[in-house]
C-alpha cells in the first residue's frame, strides 16, 4: 500500500524528534505521565501545537523554496536572524547527534558481548545513519516507517501487560508531583511541542516542499498523539512508581525476561538511528551550499563523533536542553514576527 506523501514525511518528522530519551519512557514520564489524568490534556495540546508548527514550516518552505530551517529565517525575517539561527540550529543538531551517538554506545555496553562494545556500537550506528543520509533525507522516511510502528507497538504491549512492574527494586530519580494539575499539564505539553518542533524543523524544511501544509501538519499532530498516547497509556497503567525512574520502559519490559530486555534496547537503538540521521541530514543540508555533500556529511559526522566524547551525562544535563529551548524560543519568534508576504529578494545561499 502506497502512503500519501504527507503521511510518509510526517512519520520522518516524528521519528526525528523521538530518540532514545522518549522511547526509554523518561521524556514521556517527565512531560506527560507525571500529570496523571491531566496528562491526556497535555498530549492533546502538544499534538495540536506540534502539528500547527510543522504545518507552518511546511508552508514557509513551500513559499520560500528554502531547504533548511535557517533558510526559512533568512527569507521570512532578515539576514541577522538567519545568521543567528544558523549557528544555534547547527549547535543543536551537533548536540542531538552527539547524544544519540553516546546513547548508542551505552546500548552497546548493555547488549554486546565484545571486547570494546561502546566504540563498536557507536561506529555501527554512525555508519548506518551516514548511509541513510549520504544522498539526502529521503531514506529517513523509510527508517521512520519502521521506528514509528515499532515504538507504538512496544508501548502498547507494555500497557496491555497487567503484571506488576517490579519497579520498587530500582533507585528512583528526582521527580515532581503535578498529578491532576491541568494548567501544568497543558504548559508542559506546549513546551514539549516547541522543543520537538525545533528538533524536527530541519526535516520539515528539507522534506515538506511540495506537500500540502495543512495535511502535513494534521499528519504530524496525529502521529505524535498516537505515539505519546501509547507511551502515556503504558506509564499510567504502571503507576507513579515508575515515573521517576531513569528508564521506565526498560523496567516495564523486564517483565518479559531476556527477550524484553533486548527488545527495549533494539527499539531505543532505532530511536538513536532516527535522531542521528536527522542531525547528520540537517547539518549536511546546511553545509552543502559551501562544500560538496559527501564532504559536508563527513565533516558533520566527525564533529558529532568528537562532541560525543564529552559523554552522555554532560550533554543531556547541560548543553542539549539549553540549545533545545533556545531553538524553541526562536521558533516561536518565527511564528509571531514573520512577514505576512514572502520576501522578494533571493534566499540566502545556505537555504539551498
Amino acid at each position: 500500500m502506497k502512503l500519501i506523501p504527507e503521511l510518509r514525511e510526517a512519520c520522518a518528522a516524528n521519528a526525528a524528534m523521538l530518540g532514545a530519551a522518549f522511547i526509554s519512557g523518561r521524556e514521556a514520564a517527565s512531560f506527560f505521565a507525571v500529570a496523571g489524568w491531566a496528562s491526556w490534556a497535555g498530549i492533546a495540546v502538544s499534538s495540536v501545537l506540534f502539528g500547527a508548527l510543522m504545518g507552518m514550516l511546511c508552508n514557509f518552505a513551500r513559499i520560500t523554496g528554502a531547504a533548511t530551517l535557517p533558510g526559512i529565517y533568512y527569507s521570512r525575517l532578515d539576514a541577522r536572524c538567519g545568521d543567528a539561527i544558523s549557528v544555534v540550529h547547527a549547535l543543536l543538531m551537533l548536540m542531538m547527534g552527539a547524544v544519540a551517538l553516546s546513547t548508542a554506545g551505552e546500548l552497546g555496553l548493555l547488549s554486546l558481548n565484545l571486547p570494546n562494545p561502546v566504540p563498536v556500537s557507536a561506529l555501527v550506528t554512525l555508519l548506518t545513519a551516514l548511509a541513510l543520509t549520504c544522498r539526502g533525507m529521503r531514506p529517513l522516511s523509510s527508517i521512520a516507517l519502521v521506528t514509528i510502528p515499532a515504538c507504538i507497538l512496544f508501548f502498547a504491549a507494555l500497557a496491555l501487560d497487567p503484571r506488576p512492574s517490579g519497579a520498587g527494586v530500582f533507585i528512583e530519580t528526582d521527580t515532581y508531583d503535578i498529578s491532576g494539575n491541568l494548567p501544568a499539564a497543558v504548559f508542559l505539553g506546549a513546551l514539549f511541542a516547541f522543543l520537538k518542533s525545533a528538533m524536527a524543523g530541519g526535516v520539515a524544511a528539507a522534506r515538506s516542499r511540495g506537500l500540502a501544509p495543512r495535511k502535513f501538519g494534521v499528519c504530524c499532530g496525529a502521529i505524535l498523539a498516537l505515539v505519546a498516547g501509547t507511551a502515556n497509556w503504558a506509564l499510567q497503567c504502571a503507576g507513579p512508581e515508575v515515573w521517576g525512574l531513569s528508564l521506565p520502559s526498560v523496567v516495564l519490559a523486564a517483565r518479559w525476561g531476556v527477550a524484553g530486555y533486548y527488545l527495549s534496547i533494539y527499539v531505543m537503538w532505532l530511536g538513536c538511528i532516527s535522531l542521528l540521521s536527522c542531525a547528520i541530514g540537517s547539518l549536511t543540508a546546511l553545509f552543502s551550499a559551501r562544500v560538496s555533500r559527501p564532504a559536508a556529511a563527513l565533516f558533520t559526522s566527525a564533529g558529532i563523533a568528537l562532541m560525543s566524547v564529552t559523554g552522555l551525562k554532560p550533554l543531556v544535563s547541560v548543553g542539549y536542553p539549553m540549545l533545545g529551548w533556545l531553538c524553541a524560543i526562536c521558533l516561536g519568534a518565527l511564528a509571531v514576527f514573520c512577514e505576512r508576504r514572502p520576501r522578494r529578494k533571493a534566499i540566502a545561499s545556505s537555504s539551498k
